[in-house]
């Protein structure tokens, strides 16, 4: 009967945790107010793991044009925006693919077929101008900006956490560091090592 007993607390257990996962990170609308545009930064290949750039938009790709993909970036806070394969739009904050020559990047867009929207498994790239270069970015540069919950119906706050650092030896630094590698705009620690 103890037996019996365990196991349902431990079924109980696992559906409790079910019900808590969610997504870390939900897509924000387009950027609707006026914006720098995006200026091309070029054509890249997209057959690695993980993708070119990181996070898969849920626009349609059936009416894709550069300004929707790059306005969804700019709303969501990416750094760069890339189509491939008609209209197919993706963001990140770094590119994890090789520069090609130019003329492999040559599907028409489905939502402007005299825009180019890559290839297949190529990424024709757009870059928000109002960031600085990763390479010029310092750990410097990073601004305190208070403290802030990361408890929301809308995900997580700071969405890619960087699990290659040891928790255990985690400083400030350390993450601004990893942060700034990766591209990312903003940086963040929570409970005491995340």
């Amino acid at each position: 009967m103890a037996s019996l007993t365990l196991r349902a607390a431990a079924l109980a257990a696992i559906a409790l945790v079910r019900v808590g996962v969610r997504a870390t990170t939900i897509e924000l609308p387009p950027c609707l107010d006026p914006f720098q545009p995006f200026i091309y930064s070029g054509c890249y290949a997209d057959t690695g793991n993980p993708h070119a750039l990181s996070l898969r938009s849920q626009l349609d790709q059936q009416d894709m044009t550069i300004e929707k993909c790059v306005s969804v970036c700019k709303g969501n806070g990416f750094r760069y925006a890339g189509l491939e394969y008609y209209g197919v739009c993706y963001c990140g904050n770094t590119v994890n693919g090789q520069q090609i020559d130019e003329e492999q990047c040559n599907y028409p867009c489905t939502g402007n077929s005299s825009q180019v929207c890559g290839g297949t498994d190529i990424i024709s790239v757009y870059q928000d101008p109002t960031f600085l270069p990763v390479d010029e970015v310092t750990v410097a540069d990073y601004d305190h900006l208070g403290c802030w919950t990361d408890d929301s119906e809308y995900g997580r706050a700071l969405a890619y956490p960087q699990d290659q650092l040891d928790g255990s030896t985690l400083t400030t630094e350390k993450c601004l560091q990893a942060c700034r590698d990766g591209g990312y705009p903003f940086a963040g620690t929570e409970f005491g090592g995340k």
